[in-house]
């Protein structure tokens, strides 16, 4: 571990360099930092998590984003989302707000096989291209020289 800032930034921006004891006092701060979260901190429960995909599919079959925190990507422009709180916070701001700009934050939502840049959109997997795929021989695991199951 070294310094938080790379030896070229802090010369570009004037900083002189850190004592010997300011490092060790970092390195041992962010190492219990580390050990805390790694060992002593347990995950959060799942009435707690951000949700911010839908689980399931809405009533056309495609996923729709139920937070945004930049543009509003897949969210339904609903009377809440538009008129909520939130709604507001963000249009003092000045971000977008789910309807804005018609079709082209995708509000309809999304399918996973459109996922990707605009020239593959609506080229996903077919069945036929997914059963070939399924069908191929994958071999054995380079790790455990176990078997791989054909399942995908």
């Amino acid at each position: 571990m070294g310094t938080t800032i790379e030896p070229q930034l802090r010369k570009a921006i004037l900083l002189p360099e850190p004592g010997d004891g300011f490092i060790r006092a970092i390195q041992g701060i962010l190492s219990f930092r580390r050990l805390v979260l790694r060992h002593l901190a347990l995950p959060r429960a799942g009435f707690m998590r951000k949700k911010y995909i839908s689980k399931t599919p809405g009533k056309n079959g495609r996923y729709s984003a139920i937070e945004y925190v930049l543009d509003p990507w897949y969210v339904v422009p609903t009377f809440g989302k538009r008129w909520g709180l939130q709604g507001w916070v963000f249009w003092l701001i000045s971000r977008k707000l789910p309807g804005d700009g018609g079709k082209q934050y995708a509000p309809e939502g999304y399918l996973i096989k459109d996922l990707g840049p605009k020239w593959s959109q609506g080229k996903g997997l077919n069945s036929d291209e997914l059963e070939r795929l399924r069908s191929i021989d994958r071999g054995v695991c380079p790790f455990s020289r176990k078997p791989v199951t054909n399942k995908l």
